[in-house]
Formats: C-alpha cells, sequence, structure tokens
C-alpha cells in the first residue's frame, strides 16, 4: 500500500475552496514546519557536531550545547508575562523568529571563521547559543497557541500524521544529499568550506519560512486576567487532568536524553563513520514514516493516545539498547537497529507532539504550555547531567554487557532504553489514572 499523497492534496484542495479557512491555515504550517525543519537540520544534528569537532571541542564542550539549550529554554515559564500583554502577537514572533534565524545560521557560521583561538570560537559559539534559545523560549509558547487555533482537537492525529510525513520527507531528503556534499569536502580537506555552503541554502529556507509565517492567520484569544509571577506556578496545578501531561512530558525528557550527542561523537570519532552513512540511515525513517505514521494515527483513533504510548514506549525502549552493541566489527548492526526503533518512533512522535495540547483548558493555553516546557525542560537538563557525569566519572573505564567491551559512550544507549521501558511502565499506570480522573472531572476541567 502506497501513501495516498494525492488524495491528502485533493482534500486539502477541496476543503480551502469550499472556504475552509483553518484548512487553509494548516496546509501553511504544514509548509511552515517543513522550511523550518530544513533549515534546522541543515545548521544542526551531525552538521553542528561536525563542526564543533572540526574546532577541536572537547566531548563535555559538545555535551554542554544541549545543556544550554535546556537550561535557557526553561525561560519559557516566563514567556505568558510578556505575551499576554497583547491582543495580536504574530508580528512579535515573526521578529522572534528572524532574530533566531540571524543568530542560529548567520552569526554561528561567522564565528566558525574566526581569526581567533578555536577554544574562543567554541565559547563564543556557545554563547550564541545560549542566546538564541533564550529568545526561542520566551517566544515559542507564542508560536504553539497561535498555531494550535487551526488545528481542533478532532484533527490532532491526522494533523500530526501529516506533519510527520512531509516534514520527515522534506528534512531527510535534504540532509541526505547534505551527507554527501559534507563528505565530498571533507575528502578535499575543505570541510568549513562545506558547512558554510550548507548556511547559505539554510539562509533560503529561513526566509521562506517568514514569508509562510506572514501568511497564517492568527486568530483572537480567549480573554483572561493577565498573569502574574505566582499564577504561573500554581494555576496549572489546579487543572489535574493536564498535570498527567506534564508529568509525562517532564520524564520522556528526562529519560530519552541521557544518551546527549555522546552517542554521535561515538560513531563519528571512535568509529569515524561518514556523514553520509549516518544520514543515509536516518533517511531510512522516511518510507517508514510514510508508511506507518497514518497507520498509528488511526490506531490512536482508534483507542486513545496514552493506550499507544506506553505500548510503543516498551517495545522502543528494548529495540534501543541494541545501539550498545555496535562497534568496528558490528557495524551492520547499525540500521538493523535504527530500522526497528523507527517502526515505533512514528507512534512515540504523535503522541509527543500533542501532549503539551492534552487536556488542556481552554483558557490561559499560554500559562499551561509555558509550564508544561519549563518542566519538559527541567527534564531534559537532568538527563543530560545525568550523561555528563556519567561521562565524567566512566572516563577511559570499559564496560561489558554480554561479553561484548563497551566504552562508556557506546554504553549509554542501554541506560537510555532500560529508562524508556520504565517509563512505559509508568505511563501504563497513568493511562489507568487518567481513566479514572476523567470519570471524577467536573465539567470545566474536561478537554475542550
Amino acid at each position: 500500500m502506497r501513501p495516498d499523497f494525492r488524495g491528502l492534496r485533493r482534500k486539502l484542495r477541496d476543503r480551502m475552496a469550499s472556504g475552509d479557512e483553518l484548512a487553509h491555515n494548516r496546509a501553511l504550517i504544514l509548509a511552515e514546519n517543513c522550511t523550518n525543519s530544513v533549515q534546522a537540520n541543515l545548521v544542526g544534528g551531525n552538521f553542528f557536531t561536525g563542526l564543533l569537532l572540526l574546532l577541536n571541542a572537547s566531548t563535555l564542550q559538545i555535551g554542554m550545547v544541549n545543556i544550554l539549550t535546556y537550561v535557557c529554554n526553561t525561560l519559557q515559564l516566563l514567556s505568558p508575562l510578556i505575551l499576554e500583554r497583547y491582543a495580536s502577537r504574530k508580528k512579535l514572533l515573526i521578529f522572534s523568529r528572524i532574530v533566531i534565524h540571524v543568530l542560529n545560521i548567520v552569526m554561528i557560521g561567522l564565528v566558525g571563521i574566526l581569526p581567533v583561538a578555536e577554544r574562543l570560537r567554541v565559547t563564543l559559539i556557545l554563547g550564541l547559543i545560549a542566546l538564541l534559545n533564550a529568545v526561542s523560549a520566551l517566544t515559542s509558547p507564542g508560536f504553539s497557541v497561535w498555531h494550535i487555533q487551526s488545528i481542533p482537537d478532532r484533527e490532532r492525529a491526522n494533523y500530526f500524521s501529516a506533519n510527520q510525513r512531509l516534514v520527515n520527507f522534506a528534512v531527510y531528503i535534504l540532509i541526505l544529499v547534505g551527507g554527501l556534499f559534507i563528505d565530498r569536502f571533507k575528502a578535499m580537506d575543505r570541510e568549513m568550506l562545506g558547512f558554510l555552503i550548507l548556511r547559505g541554502v539554510a539562509v533560503l529556507f529561513a526566509v521562506w519560512d517568514i514569508c509562510l509565517l506572514a501568511r497564517i492567520k492568527e486568530y483572537e484569544y480567549p480573554k483572561s486576567n493577565p498573569p502574574t509571577v505566582k499564577s504561573l506556578f500554581t494555576e496549572p496545578f489546579h487543572a489535574k487532568l493536564y498535570m498527567l501531561s506534564v508529568l509525562i512530558g517532564f520524564l520522556w525528557n528526562f529519560f530519552a536524553t541521557t544518551t546527549g550527542s555522546y552517542y554521535s561523537v561515538y560513531m563519528l570519532q571512535h568509529l569515524q563513520v561518514s556523514y553520509s552513512f549516518l544520514n543515509l540511515v536516518s533517511a531510512l525513517y522516511v518510507p517508514v514514516v510514510l508508511f506507518l505514521a497514518p497507520v498509528w494515527a488511526r490506531y490512536i483513533n482508534r483507542t486513545s493516545w496514552l493506550s499507544v504510548f506506553w505500548k510503543a514506549l516498551l517495545f522502543y525502549g528494548v529495540f534501543y539498547c541494541g545501539h550498545s552493541f555496535v562497534n568496528a566489527d558490528r557495524l551492520w548492526l547499525y540500521p538493523v537497529v535504527v530500522i526497528f526503533c523507527f517502526l515505533l518512533s512514528p507512534a512515540i512522535n504523535l503522541v509527543m507532539a500533542n501532549i503539551a495540547y492534552y487536556n488542556i483548558p481552554e483558557k490561559n493555553q499560554t500559562i499551561y504550555l509555558s509550564f508544561y516546557s519549563f518542566c519538559s525542560m527541567i527534564g531534559a537538563i537532568l538527563g543530560n547531567l545525568f550523561a555528563t557525569q556519567f561521562m565524567l566519572h566512566t572516563e577511559g573505564r570499559t564496560f561489558r554487557m554480554f561479553g561484548v567491551p563497551m566504552i562508556s559512550n557506546q554504553f549509554l544507549p542501554t541506560i537510555t532504553g532500560l529508562l524508556i521501558v520504565a517509563l512505559g511502565v509508568i505511563v501504563f499506570f497513568l493511562d489507568r489514572r487518567e481513566i479514572r480522573l476523567k470519570k471524577e472531572a467536573p465539567p470545566e476541567e474536561e478537554p475542550f
């Protein structure tokens, strides 16, 4: 069975022709998600790790990138104090996105070629990472509230399924080509030039991203009392159902980030694999998500979000442990393990894309989304701190599992996998608890 892209386009066209403004907005949001994700991946991921390695950044400095990102994103908690002052936020949000693009694509690229010591360049890049993530943190809940206006609850599973398919298709095709491109420049000992050219392409996608954002309509937000610092911390606790979503976001970001960038360092530095190999394996996610995302979406619609989530987590965690057994003699195992994980990834990604909006009250959504993001970032910080401390205290140590020797970078995925299995068990009990809370919840706390 092939994915019905023609049917998807026809449905969108028919609904837009019939005057369905929300459908038109969703189409624009899908396109904007694609362009923004492409530019982010052209300057991030393995390419950004490779840039830091080219500047002789240490393993701990590379780990600091994730920690800085998550620490700065805790500022999302303060976002409502800024955004709730504006009846219309579109112009402010677009301006913030322009600032982020300039810092992330242009400024980091320029710092990479400054005629100063490599240590100073790495320090400046870390400073820029902190600054752009601070700007993003203060405005990103505004994007979420703005865009979710056009995605009613009945459309969520199908929308996030379409978003996964289109975004991943666009991203992986581009990064696969980008990997081949960087490998060619690396063979000519001109890797830095390759990274700069990729950033030039990312600028074009960033401009396209801004143009699409300008076309997405913003609707009036539900009126509510101006938030106070106290309400940022206290109001979410009055919505018991939503706090389950917050707990899941916290635990997922804690457990799933305990590997950090250290495994990428293991693959690139210790096994000396090429960017093309890593990106080609990653690109296998495209055909998987094209076929399985709509299947998982239908399964969610027939059952429930949490029911699908805990089942997917249990199997995903077990398969994820397989990354630890990849070494120079068993490099073939890497794509096998990744493909098995990919089979479950669409389900997990669908749930996590919606979990921030799951059971969210109708009013003061900026407060709830900011609180959710704050707790998620705290979880991610703890996960990365765990990984960093683990690397510090196990440097030079060899682990042995089922007779296979492993260095610390290599062993981390086993810890992550077992934690994800534990999360699956926790979500199983939360699923049962949610069923009970929904029976007890008063009407005003029901999800809209």
